[in-house]
């Protein structure tokens, strides 16, 4: 169940990615939307963002409990070889 204190922040990703809200209060999350545009999916750049993020935000704040959830349109268009 949420809690009054939960925060969360959003992170999407194309080609690179772009840090919509961050800790923001959930009550308040419900009401905004999140843009979005399809194409040129790099899940390295959006999953480095971020661990970058979540490692500043520990720092900051190490009670808070970590809960991540990665979606996409479709698969990583970067291929590894």
């Amino acid at each position: 169940l949420p809690r009054s204190n939960d925060v969360v922040t959003f992170i999407t990703y194309s080609s690179k990615p772009h840090e919509i809200y961050r800790l923001l209060p959930l009550q308040e999350a419900r009401s905004k939307s999140i843009p979005f545009s399809g194409g040129g999916t790099s899940f390295f750049q959006g999953l480095e963002h971020t661990r970058k993020m979540l490692q500043n935000v520990r720092s900051s704040h190490p009670r808070l409990k970590t809960v991540l959830l990665f979606m996409a349109d479709g698969g990583d268009c970067i291929s590894i070889e």
